[in-house]
């Protein structure tokens, strides 16, 4: 589930979903789904403007607003290689991870949900990863896609294609 507040998704852990009572939970999201071309049909198919990044959470907030149901089946098994392609880029994850965080929180938190969020990520989140890229990687891209997703999140609209990225 969703912790608007802190903008965060908790992954869903379970030592032996063989033996959990429950093999279905109901959730906000899921990364990796499989639906019915009904679903597409009747809510429209991934944001582009979220590009990368959240596109998932967002389908899926669509999904429950129309009605459907998003649950994590816990014996499923899937292998998924995140971020293998986006780490070879310098700053691209931090980048979109950051910008869309805000955009998601503009479009599905409550007001007070959002102001939480920007005191937790600005006395917080964005202290450590700068503390981080700065001085423990010494990865001035990172930080520069830590700046640059922060203010495109807060204060520029989509599409964007940051300077950062272009070849």
């Amino acid at each position: 589930m969703i912790e608007w507040s802190t903008g965060r998704t908790p992954w869903l852990r379970v030592k032996r979903p063989d033996r959990a009572p429950l093999k279905m939970v109901e959730v906000d999201s899921v990364g990796m789904f499989l639906a019915k071309a009904a679903l597409f049909e009747n809510i429209g198919l991934f944001d582009r403007k979220l590009f990368t990044y959240w596109e998932d959470t967002d389908l899926c907030l669509r999904a429950k607003k129309a009605g459907y149901k998003v649950v994590c089946v816990l014996t499923a098994r899937l292998w998924h290689k995140e971020s293998h392609t986006s780490r070879k880029v310098p700053g691209f994850r931090t980048y979109y991870i950051t910008r869309n965080r805000f955009w998601m929180e503009k479009k599905y938190a409550s007001p007070g949900a959002r102001v939480l969020f920007y005191l937790f990520f600005f006395l917080g989140i964005f202290w450590f990863n700068s503390i981080r890229f700065l001085l423990v990687e010494r990865n001035a891209e990172a930080f520069r896609a830590l700046l640059t997703g922060t203010r495109d999140g807060l204060f520029r609209g989509y599409p964007l294609s940051p300077a950062v990225w272009r070849v």
